[in-house]
């Protein structure tokens, strides 16, 4: 089961995404700026200090706003896996806002705990639960989870490891299939191995771009691409804009650390 995880998300241009999909499950409170989320026929703005869920394996649209300052900045609570089963229902809200008081103050209380490498596991374990509770108490959970396909075991054995050189084969062999059928079945299911795999890598770029202050090459390197230019390629074609966009300026030339939040 992976742990918790607290993530300071920052964004210097308005950017519009298309099914973006997380493998976890979590909980976000926008610090500055809007972000406005749309998921089967839905959609819901979030506005500064709100909070919002994001389901496990959601194909969300998404598109984040810088605020007057010109940055979006948002913070995020990654969860285990298998903890938004413990807080869904079918009468769920997965794009339900709260502002609540309790509900904000307690998410201040786990990010800070989570980012303390001395909190115990259970401590950690209960600030994440005590946000998620306030959150149900508004009827916002987590949706029901959709069974597993083929395609999501795929994208959650690569997102454990981007960075490594996948080919097909291996996939197939570490999925205890043969290569034939992982790409019989996978076709069934619309996708190739090739679209899952520039898919999660860049998903993971682009958190990596918001979070860290990785210089670009680092990026490249941590999604699995040795070359710079060819990752910025198929980055500027899955959001439309390069990498560097993403950033203050500033940022990208010093290379300075934006405030990033280790994992628990």
């Amino acid at each position: 089961m992976s742990g918790y995880a607290s993530l300071t998300l920052h964004q210097y241009r308005r950017l519009q995404t298309r099914a973006l999909r997380s493998e976890r499950a979590a909980v976000f409170r926008i610090r500055e700026g809007s972000k406005k989320m749309a998921l089967g026929g839905q959609q819901a703005e979030f506005s500064e200090s709100q909070l919002g869920l994001i389901a496990p394996r959601a194909p969300l649209d998404i598109e984040n706003r810088p605020g007057p300052r010109g940055v979006y900045k948002a913070s995020a609570i990654a969860l285990p896996d298998g903890i938004a089963e413990s807080f869904s229902g079918c009468e769920s809200n997965p794009l339900g806002r709260s502002a609540a008081r309790h509900a904000g103050d307690s998410f201040n209380r786990a990010e800070s705990l989570l980012q303390d490498p001395a909190t115990p596991a259970a401590v950690k374990d209960h600030a994440a639960r005590e946000v998620l509770l306030w959150l149900a108490e508004d009827g916002i959970v987590f949706p029901p989870p959709p069974p597993k396909g083929l395609e999501d075991r795929l994208r959650a054995m690569i997102s454990a490891d981007p960075a490594a050189g996948w080919k097909a084969d291996q996939a197939a062999a570490t999925l205890a299939l043969s290569p034939a059928t992982l790409r019989r079945r996978l076709a069934g299911e619309g996708v190739s191995f090739s679209e899952v795999l520039g898919d999660v890598r860049m998903i993971h770029a682009l958190t990596l771009l918001q979070a860290t202050s990785f210089p670009i090459a680092r990026v490249a390197e941590e999604c699995g691409y040795a070359s710079p230019s060819r990752f910025a390629a198929r980055f500027r074609a899955r959001f439309g804009c390069a990498p560097a966009a993403i950033r203050a300026p500033a940022i990208e030339r010093t290379g300075t650390e934006v405030e990033r939040s280790g994992t628990a």
